[in-house]
C-alpha cells in the first residue's frame, strides 16, 4: 500500500538520497560489505557537489542539495549552529554527522524516482507488469527462471521482482 507504483517508495517519499552509513552494514560480508554497497551508490548517483572517491558522476540518479532553502530551514540550520550542532556540507560522506541540506533526487525542480532515472527510453528486452501480484516465483537450480501471475506464467533469462520493503518477505 505504501509507494505501490512504479518507482516505489521514490515516486511518493521526498526524493531525498541519503545513504544508510558504512556502520550498518559491519558484518554482512559480501555482497552486502560496505565496499560493495558504496560501489552501487557510486553506480548509481551522479552527484552535482561532490567529485570524489565516495560519489558517483555517471549514474542515472542526478544528486544534489538545495541552493536557496525555504525561510523555515535556513531558521532551523541558524538554531542548530547556535545550539552547538555542526554545519555537515555532505551527509553522505563517510563519519559525516550535523545540521545539512538534504541531498535530493531532483532535476530542474522535479522529482526523479527510480522508474524515470532506469526505466527511461525504449528497452525493447524489458516487459513491466505492474499492479501485478505474483503468486509464484520459478526457481530452476537456485536461479529465478519466471514468475507466474494470476495463472498466467512470465519466463525469461533475467527476471527482476520488485516487492518493496514494506509488507514483502
Amino acid at each position: 500500500p505504501r509507494g505501490e507504483l512504479l518507482g516505489g517508495g521514490s515516486a511518493v517519499n521526498g526524493s531525498a538520497f541519503v545513504r544508510a552509513p558504512a556502520a550498518d552494514f559491519v558484518g554482512w560480508g559480501a555482497p552486502w560489505s560496505w565496499p560493495n554497497i558504496l560501489s552501487a551508490y557510486r553506480r548509481a548517483e551522479s552527484d552535482a557537489d561532490f567529485g570524489d572517491e565516495w560519489h558517483g558522476q555517471h549514474g542515472p540518479l542526478p544528486i544534489a542539495r538545495a541552493r536557496s532553502l525555504a525561510a523555515v530551514s535556513e531558521r532551523f540550520l541558524h538554531g542548530c549552529a547556535v545550539a552547538g550542532i555542526e554545519s555537515c556540507p555532505d551527509i553522505n560522506a563517510p563519519g559525516a554527522s550535523g545540521a545539512f541540506r538534504v541531498p535530493c533526487t531532483v532535476r530542474d525542480g522535479k522529482r526523479v524516482d527510480t522508474a524515470s532515472a532506469y526505466l527511461a527510453g525504449t528497452r525493447p528486452n524489458l516487459r513491466i507488469r505492474h499492479e501485478s501480484r505474483v503468486s509464484v516465483i520459478d526457481i530452476r537450480r537456485g536461479r529465478v527462471t519466471g514468475v507466474r501471475v494470476g495463472g498466467q506464467g512470465f519466463s525469461a533469462d533475467r527476471v527482476v521482482v520488485c516487492a518493496g520493503a514494506f509488507e514483502s518477505p
